[in-house]
């Protein structure tokens, strides 16, 4: 008889279903997998290979064993399942707490109200460019005096503090607080230098420092302005922070404000390729050298790469699609409608709507009852509030209002014909500025944006005009060029065949003359040889004329000589 111990470790299913049978290893999670109908199923199939165990068990070995492991594996995966579940839940739960919040924070922006201009002024209490302690010794008299002062002062910072405090919220900075922010720093500055002069026991310079300029009161280092005064006395609606951050990020004047050039663009560029994006915006601002902040390049660079990755010009079919977008989700819920895109964003979708696409928007000419509208709500809000002025000229946008003030009720734009002088500056700063047309107004007073827009798109429209016409010339030179040239080419050619001809006769001819030459001096040659021989015959006939003369001769010799 076979040990059941040793039946079990020669089992592996044995030891399994032994195993699931104790109840020592009893797993309320096991449990739980146990109502499952497919572990069920399981264990019914490892049962019935436990009945056939004494058939063809030996055969199985092997599945037991992947049996086995795959019951100890879905066991682990559903476990890991239901931790994934429960995070999910929990992240589910935290982003609806935040979605929850953010409502909340919107709706106090929204019923947020600004500060009336008493009420504000009535806040700010008066500046003391001193404190308790840097002030110099008086009498016992006017030191209690000057401590319940500070006291009161300190008391009514104290009440300021605690009633604004529901207003410090993140919004943008408006024009008065940013003024306030500069009558701050320069009081600062002032109670700053004035402390110094009595350190050094120079009294009598304390007047000096009205004669200085805005610029020398704004160079005073950072770390010496009390911002717990600023936020405190001037600027009550922000806190220390918050008017640290503006000034030395927006306000302080060593910042370079001036837009960007393509230049500064593109080293910008290149320093970030160098460095990288992440951690080195401190090194990449220094070694830029034009006076710009760290945020103001993390931004720039930004701006350039969301640029380069969309696609900004709107089509008539992405017009189409937005309005279709608009019709399905609302003018409200803008994110869902640049879902449709994939390439805008929804504050991109919202500005396209509410500018350009929008079907309340009226794009006929102006009539002169909307004329009058426009000209009241300027009485009323004053110029440069066009949203608020918008508000009151139904069916026209803040763009329209400001266009046609600007172009048609402002006394102090130039509307004579722009000079020639007035369009090489516009060009120059064109090319060096871009075409940033309401910055340009400042270098051009008396022109508006879109006089200089105008200006520079006729310039550039000249230009073209000029190029396509210089090119037409060109074009027409060179076919005459190219006419003249096949001409002479033609004529070349002629001339060329009429010189081979020349040189083919002239070489035919030379070939004859040889062989005149030759039969003439065959015939001279065949003439010189027959003189001699008629000179022989000759001479042989006069030899024989002559021998019966000289007989006779002899004969008469003869008869002489007898006498």
């Amino acid at each position: 008889m076979v040990d059941s111990n040793e039946n079990t470790q020669d089992d592996p299913l044995s030891a399994v279903l032994s195993q699931l049978a104790s109840p020592d290893n009893f797993d309320p999670e096991l449990q739980a997998v146990d109502d499952d109908q497919d572990m069920q199923d399981i264990l019914d199939a490892l049962l019935e290979l436990q009945r056939l165990e004494g058939q063809e068990g030996d055969l199985f070995d092997q599945d037991n064993l992947t049996i086995s492991y795959a019951i100890s594996l879905n066991q682990e995966l559903q476990r890991e399942a239901e931790r994934q579940v429960a995070l999910i839940d929990q992240q589910m739960k935290l982003v609806t707490d935040r979605l929850n919040n953010l409502k909340a924070i919107a709706r106090q922006e929204s019923t947020c109200k600004h500060f009336r201009k008493s009420g504000y002024s009535q806040s700010i209490k008066k500046v003391l460019f001193f404190d308790e302690n840097e002030l110099l010794q008086n009498s016992d008299e006017e030191s209690h005096d000057e401590e319940s002062e500070s006291s009161d002062e300190e008391n009514d910072e104290n009440a300021d503090s605690l009633n604004n405090e529901g207003y410090r919220i993140a919004r943008g900075w408006t024009g008065l607080e940013r003024k306030r922010l500069f009558e701050a720093i320069h009081s600062e500055a002032k109670r700053v230098i004035a402390h110094e002069f009595l350190k050094r026991n120079e009294p009598w310079r304390v007047w000096e420092i009205d004669k200085m300029t805005p610029a020398e009161l704004e160079a005073v280092p950072v770390n010496r302005i009390d911002w717990e005064r600023v936020s405190s006395l001037h600027v009550t609606t922000r806190d220390p922070n918050e008017c640290l951050i503006q000034w030395t990020t927006q306000e302080h004047p060593a910042i370079n404000k001036k837009p960007w050039s393509a230049q500064e663009s593109a080293k910008l560029n290149s320093l970030v390729l160098t460095h990288g994006e992440i951690g080195q915006w401190e090194t990449i601002a220094n070694e830029l050298g034009t006076n710009r902040t760290i945020s103001q390049c993390f931004s720039r660079y930004m701006a350039d790469k969301h640029a380069r990755g969309q696609h900004r010009k709107w089509t008539p079919e992405l017009d189409a699609l937005l309005e279709k977008g608009v019709r399905m989700f609302g003018d409200q819920n803008w994110q869902h409608v640049a879902s449709m895109f994939g390439n805008k964003s929804g504050q991109q979708c919202l500005q396209r709507w509410r500018k350009a696409t929008s079907p309340a928007i009226i794009k006929q000419r102006w009539t002169p009852e909307e004329d009058d509208m426009l000209k009241r709500a300027m009485q009323l809000y004053g110029i440069g509030n066009w949203r608020r002025i918008q508000r009151l000229v139904p069916g026209r946008t803040d763009m329209q209002c400001r266009e046609r003030y600007v172009n048609k009720h402002d006394e102090s734009v130039r509307r004579d014909r722009i000079t020639a002088e007035e369009k090489q500056r516009i060009k120059e700063l064109v090319e060096k500025y871009g075409p940033k047309w309401s910055y340009l107004t400042q270098y051009l007073p008396g022109r508006t944006d879109n006089q200089i827009m105008k200006t520079y798109r006729s310039i550039i429209a000249s230009e073209e005009r000029n190029r396509k016409s210089l090119e037409r010339k060109q074009e027409k030179e060179r076919k005459k060029l190219e006419k003249k040239e096949a001409k002479l080419k033609v004529k070349q050619a002629k001339l060329e065949e009429r010189a081979a001809k020349k040189r083919l006769s002239e070489q035919a001819n030379a070939n004859k003359k040889p062989r005149k030459r030759r039969r003439k001096n065959q015939e001279e040659e065949s003439v010189v040889q027959e003189e001699p021989i008629l000179e022989s015959q000759q001479e042989e006939e006069s030899a024989v004329q002559e021998e019966p003369s000289l007989n006779e001769q002899e004969v008469v010799t003869e008869g002489g000589s007898g006498k």
